[in-house]
């Protein structure tokens, strides 16, 4: 028995009809057993879904569906991989940034991040809302990044 090549293909749909559009290939994959493994939409890339499948099995899938323009084409998986795979906010944090925290006491505080240690997970933030500078420690999931320092420079000098 020699195992089906399936590919993954980018498919163009209507704005806000990704979802709907999934649903109504999955079901007619399951209704008529076509060659189709998965078919799946990220959040992050509107207007496109994706289709794990043969070729044929995605041209019997799409005929005759609302809101399918076309078929992009095929898609790697490493392309994909950024789009799945969520980046720590440990990696986007970066000292001189400005910061809010999220959680915790100082919740809906503004703070300028003066050190970001990788290994513990964590922030040193000075905190600007209060009249006196006070370092703190938290953990880098509880800060949301607002601006950079360069931001508020060029804001200021203006």
């Amino acid at each position: 028995m020699v195992a089906k090549r399936y590919d993954i293909y980018a498919v163009k749909t209507t704005t806000n009809r990704e979802k709907m559009v999934v649903e109504q290939i999955a079901n007619r994959a399951r209704l008529k057993n076509l060659d189709i493994a998965s078919v799946f939409h990220v959040d992050s890339l509107p207007q496109y879904i994706f289709v794990e499948s043969t070729r044929k099995g995605l041209d019997d899938a799409i005929t005759d569906i609302n809101h399918v323009k076309n078929v992009v084409g095929r898609v790697t998986l490493k392309e994909l991989e950024q789009l799945l795979v969520p980046k720590p906010i440990i990696q986007q944090l970066k000292p001189g940034q400005i910061v809010e925290i999220v959680s915790g006491p100082f919740r809906g505080s503004r703070a300028r991040i003066s050190s970001v240690s990788l290994a513990r997970e964590e922030v040193t933030v000075d905190l600007l809302d209060n009249p006196v500078t006070i370092p703190i420690t938290v953990h880098a999931d509880i800060v949301r990044i607002i601006s950079s320092e360069t931001e508020i420079e060029s804001e200021s000098s203006e």
